[in-house]
């Protein structure tokens, strides 16, 4: 039979495999290229002749290789290199040091986002949205409690509506709510649509676009409970700042100080929001002759948020140690472990309708689903962008 040979253009192979940062072997391994015993040729070694244009892959291999870089298969046609262009800034970098190159999957994932963000926006513009006057309106000249409360105001959420939720789990849910009614999409999203595709926290914790007709903040799922809310904050800090960009900002940890200063501002924002200076100072001296955990407990409960978030404030005014600090921490991440497994197995996980409503949220799939029965946006085009059969659309929308 006659070897089926893909007209590929071998620079944007080559291309296309650095952008990944594997080496030819992680390459050739990752898209399960076969070596040619006959000619003595590894798999590499193919991979490496395919990318100097000596040879060219099949259509079925070239398929396996877009697959690995997670690269559409025209991608390797085209004349030259698509321009990487992003309005995302990297506030992963740590002083002079950027993160490890991010993976085919957070690089997909991205681009997916970005392209994503642009779609909301021309569907927001033809149904006459508005500019949100909001976004951009702060600086780091304005104190960090007073862009809390510039998002309280906007929201329309006092300390004491916070106060009012049942806990930690329920703010995250109402924050997100009046960030939808105030014009943000939340998307609570960490893979390209299966679990094999998930992405780490290390890679990102957070990633905002800040635009001012469809502003989007996107929180990774993977990450654990207690910090999606304070990723939530912080990100609403870069929307008022006008930033669009990258965290993976550890808000629970103790980074170093030559973190970027943009990031340590909005975790400090992210802090006034959650738990106020003030106030926590003076609920510390209602509490401080009780038992150390039965008091943070009690701080927790009041301001709704977890007990590591309590125990990180208190670290911060210097109320603990960090020896404390570390020991309650560690404690408490044990505890989470043992929490959710046992969820797991008792329940089996969420099923499919809530799993994705809680990806999309529900302002994002009601203007998607709302643009298709407008005709605005192709069933199919909209069905595609969320991964959700056109079937199953009147069970979300408005739902």
């Amino acid at each position: 039979m006659t070897r089926q040979e893909a007209p590929i253009n071998y620079a944007i192979l080559k291309w296309a495999r650095k952008q990944t940062d594997f080496t030819p072997e992680q390459a050739a391994a990752r898209a399960r290229i076969r070596g040619l015993e006959r000619r003595g040729l590894t798999s590499e070694e193919r991979l490496v002749k395919w990318e100097s244009g000596e040879e060219k892959p099949t259509l079925s291999e070239l398929e396996l290789i877009a697959k690995a870089y997670r690269r559409p298969l025209l991608t390797f046609f085209l004349s030259e290199p698509p321009r990487a262009e992003t309005r995302l800034q990297d506030f992963r970098t740590i002083g002079d040091r950027p993160v490890a190159k991010s993976s085919p999957e957070f690089a997909a994932f991205r681009r997916q986002t970005e392209a994503l963000q642009k779609t909301l926006r021309e569907l927001v513009e033809e149904e006459g949205g508005k500019p949100l006057q909001f976004i951009g309106s702060c600086d780091t000249r304005v104190a960090p409690a007073t862009i809390a409360q510039a998002i309280r105001s906007k929201f329309g959420f006092s300390l004491g509506d916070q106060q009012q939720v049942q806990n930690s789990d329920e703010l995250f849910n109402t924050l997100r709510a009046k960030a939808g009614e105030a014009g943000i999409f939340v998307l609570r999203k960490a893979d390209l649509g299966s679990v094999h595709s998930r992405i780490s926290i290390e890679e990102f914790r957070g990633l905002v676009i800040s635009d001012p007709f469809a502003p989007l903040i996107v929180v990774n799922s993977n990450d654990a409970r207690p910090a999606l809310l304070f990723t939530l904050v912080h990100e609403l800090a870069h929307l008022w700042l006008g930033e669009s960009g990258i965290s993976s900002f550890d808000a629970l940890g103790l980074v170093p100080s030559t973190y970027q200063k943009r990031e340590i501002f909005c975790n400090e924002v992210a802090a006034e929001f959650l738990v106020p200076k003030i106030i926590l100072v003076d609920e510390w001296r209602r509490v401080v002759s009780e038992d150390l955990e039965f008091a943070i407990q009690s701080l927790a409960d009041k301001f709704k948020v977890s007990r590591v978030v309590i125990a990180r404030r208190l670290l911060d005014f210097q109320k603990i140690t960090r020896e404390t600090y570390w020991e309650l921490y560690n404690q408490w991440r044990d505890e989470w472990g043992v929490v959710r497994n046992h969820q797991k197995e008792r329940e089996g996980g969420p099923g499919y309708f809530v799993i994705t409503k809680s990806k999309w949220g529900s302002k994002l799939l009601n203007t998607v689903i709302g643009a298709a029965y407008d005709g605005r946006l192709s069933l199919g085009d909209a069905s595609k962008l969320l991964g959700i059969k056109v079937n199953y659309f009147n069970k979300f929308y408005e739902g």
